[in-house]
């Protein structure tokens, strides 16, 4: 359910689990996602997680017992109920949006997915022909994600030139040299993303700011945010995983600490980030 990075969390977390208790793990291959009435996502079966195209059926089996998230946290699976079941079906229900699940894992899914050599790839792709590597070497990535958000707000609010001000100003008083910045927003975007980027220009006049290229396809763009020493990200899965890609041992990772709207203000997400990454108050 969800876009590319609402998949992840799903993908990630059930390999992982698979992993830790030695059960066989499946997928159902199919080009959308989605119930009637419900905005179609695309699947990457064919493009950026063909590694696992062994792992794909094409039909649901029976299901002998279907587990559920519980909340928003992390609830971590209990023991007995996938180690005494490794003879019957388990279908995962939920969103798992916890890089907790997959943690201990998570290098060995990345190398089932070619995370790295996918990175060089769009490094080589990019590179001179997009945006230089002096460009890239000291870039910040900064993503606007408004889109559907625009007509969502009380659940899924749009965030303000002020975190994107604060979120840059933290980074550059960490860091010892003039950074770029590489910002991301869908073509729809651009003219109200542009005037905040204009305030950021006038605010910070020593730092070049660059579009991302939007030839890339969607995944392509997050691995490009994680070749970015540095990432800001919006209240997105999206960024949240161009952001948890970056293996720059320094990186700093700024994140909104308002995640949804109004109407999901009970939703804890405390879960959700590593201890790391810096929390930008947006009031």
């Amino acid at each position: 359910m969800g876009g590319l990075g609402n998949q992840l969390f799903q993908i990630f977390t059930t390999i992982s689990y698979a992993i830790k208790y030695k059960h066989i793990f499946k997928f159902i291959n199919t080009e959308e996602l989605g119930v009637d009435g419900c905005t179609k996502r695309k699947t990457y079966w064919k493009t950026f997680l063909f590694k696992l195209s062994g792992f794909l059926m094409d039909n649901y089996p029976h299901f002998d017992i279907v587990y559920r998230e519980e909340g928003f946290t992390f609830n971590e699976f209990p023991y007995d109920y996938l180690k005494n079941n490794n003879n019957v079906n388990i279908m995962l229900s939920g969103y798992f949006q916890s890089y907790k699940y997959f943690q201990d894992n998570y290098e060995i899914v990345c190398r089932m997915l070619n995370i790295a050599e996918k990175r060089l790839d769009i490094l080589e792709e990019v590179v001179d022909k997009y945006h230089s590597m002096q460009f890239l070497e000291k870039s910040i990535s900064m993503h606007f994600r408004l889109g559907d958000y625009k007509k969502i707000p009380d659940y899924h609010p749009i965030m303000s030139a002020e975190y994107y001000k604060k979120s840059l100003q933290y980074i550059v008083n960490q860091i010892d040299y003039t950074p770029n910045v590489l910002y991301f927003c869908e073509d729809e975007d651009v003219d109200s993303v542009n005037e905040t980027i204009q305030l950021l220009k006038n605010e910070f006049p020593a730092i070049e700011f660059e579009r991302a290229t939007n030839t890339l396809d969607d995944w392509q763009q997050m691995l490009l945010m994680s070749c970015c020493n540095h990432n800001i990200i919006a209240n997105s899965s999206f960024s949240w995983w161009g952001a948890y890609f970056n293996v720059n041992p320094t990186k700093i990772i700024c994140y909104p600490s308002i995640w949804f709207g109004p109407k999901m203000s009970d939703v804890v997400v405390t879960d959700l980030f590593p201890d790391e990454w810096v929390r930008i108050i947006e009031i």
